[in-house]
């Protein structure tokens, strides 16, 4: 395993990383029709709770939002955010939200995290029962000392030793304003790209970008020099890091330093430059711009 796999599982390491499944299911008689409005309204605000706090949106299904967040902390106050969210929505047709939160290692495979935190995540959101969150035990035990002063934290009612019922209720205001203030919950430096008009911009510490000719790439690059997946940028600390997975080679221009030409490697961004895949920018005209900037 390697390059962005690597990445991914380096940051979970200190359990910073945290997965969310959020999980609805409808408690009224109404018709088919008005329950399947009303679960993609609840859907959508559980996706919108979700980026509101920091994570990333990793997945959809019918009945399941399955998000990528930066620390336990995060998780929990998006978990907060999306019980009161959901609480706001529609009065005729009532969907329960069930959560189940893990930590520990992911890893990335393509455009997909896997690995055995986010199995347990949704196999906690399948046992929570209505408005339940259930946390892994490796969650719970890295929380901050705030946040766990704020919050409830009980044994799960069958006494399984996997994991901990988190009670948000009465508690939420407190806890996302703790997220806020935190210093750790926010990413110091912003990425932004531009490519033949498009303008992609990376804020949040568990973002990356993939570029090459699969369709499905975040910047897609139509080049014969260019491999399907050919490489990523991802977030280290407050760096950005390349890491070249091609055939033929990224070429990446620090200004002020040169270019150099990375091959099965990563290298570190500099503050501003540009990305070639495959050919130098001496004679390539698919030059990826990039400038890290300072947020707000």
């Amino acid at each position: 395993m390697g390059g962005l796999d690597q990445a991914f599982t380096g940051q979970a390491g200190d359990r910073r990383t945290s997965v969310l499944a959020a999980r609805v299911a409808h408690n009224a008689n109404s018709s088919a029709t008005s329950r399947d409005e009303a679960r993609i309204r609840c859907l959508r605000a559980l996706m919108q709770a979700a980026e509101v706090s920091g994570g990333r949106v990793l997945r959809q299904q019918r009945d399941t939002v399955l998000v990528l967040l930066g620390s336990p902390d995060a998780a929990v106050a998006a978990a907060a955010r999306m019980m009161a969210y959901a609480g706001s929505g529609d009065q005729g047709v009532q969907y329960d939200v069930r959560i189940g939160v893990a930590s520990g290692k992911v890893t990335q495979r393509d455009c997909e995290v896997v690995g055995d935190t986010v199995e347990l995540a949704l196999q906690f959101s399948r046992k929570a029962r209505n408005g339940q969150i259930l946390a892994s035990e490796s969650t719970a035990a890295n929380l901050t000392p705030a946040v766990q002063k704020t919050l409830r934290l009980s044994p799960s009612a069958d006494q399984n030793p996997l994991f901990r019922e988190i009670t948000v209720r009465d508690r939420a205001t407190e806890l996302l304003a703790l997220h806020k203030e935190n210093p750790g919950s926010r990413s110091h430096t912003v990425l932004r790209l531009d490519y033949r008009g498009q303008t992609l911009l990376r804020r949040r510490e568990i973002e990356y970008v993939n570029f090459g000719r699969d369709p499905g790439s975040h910047i897609v690059v139509n080049s014969q020099s260019a491999s399907r997946r050919h490489c990523t940028v991802s977030r280290h600390d407050d760096a950005f890091v390349l890491q070249d997975h091609s055939k033929n080679g990224t070429y990446l221009m620090i200004r002020g330093e040169g270019e150099i030409f990375v091959h099965s490697d990563a290298v570190r961004l500099g503050k501003e430059g540009w990305i070639c895949l495959g050919k130098s920018a001496d004679e390539n005209d698919d030059i990826i711009q990039y400038k890290v900037l300072l947020s707000a």
